[in-house]
């Protein structure tokens, strides 16, 4: 008789330089083996879920376009998998809200995320921000998790207010 044993088991993975601590379920089905000369049980263990796929997400939080304004931060083990983009755009505001170092970044209102560049990609001309195909870079719908919008490990996102994207996008002249 076939028996199906489930069992957490916690495992270490190495995504990159990161130790990450996860737990994996496991099937072990324990069929009789065949090449046994003493009918002995051989385990079959079948993978049941996959591991999350951690991701190291840097955000550019901008607060002045013509001044060209803008402070960095790594956000590490984001599962790009089950995380929304409202989700995320809340965790940054809240960074900004309660972090010293974004004490001057507290005045604007972020309401927009948009992918800067992604890894090994190419970089936009403009250092503040990236002016190419809005409707494909801008996450507009936050429902949706980051991984559906093609973000992937080591992506740059850039974090802003809208309002004062599409004025500086109208014209574009640095004052600095």
């Amino acid at each position: 008789m076939n028996e199906v044993i489930d069992e957490p088991l916690t495992s270490t993975v190495r995504p990159g330089k990161l130790l990450i601590q996860t737990n994996i379920l496991l099937k072990h089905l324990i069929l009789p083996s065949v090449a046994s000369a003493q009918n002995k049980f051989a385990i079959l263990t079948l993978r049941v879920s996959s591991l999350a796929q951690l991701s190291v997400l840097t955000v550019r939080v901008i607060k002045s376009f013509p001044y060209r304004t803008v402070k960095y931060h790594v956000f590490q083990n984001v599962d790009i998998t089950t995380v929304t983009a409202g989700e995320f755009l809340e965790k940054i505001q809240a960074l900004v809200k309660t972090g010293s170092a974004f004490r001057a970044y507290r005045t604007v209102s972020l309401d927009t995320i948009k992918i800067y560049t992604k890894a090994h990609g190419s970089k936009s001309m403009n250092l503040v921000i990236n002016f190419d195909d809005d409707a494909a870079l801008i996450l507009s719908d936050l429902n949706k998790t980051l991984q559906e919008y093609d973000i992937q490990n080591e992506t740059e996102l850039s974090v802003f207010n809208r309002e004062a994207y599409e004025e500086f996008k109208r014209n574009p002249e640095e004052k600095w």
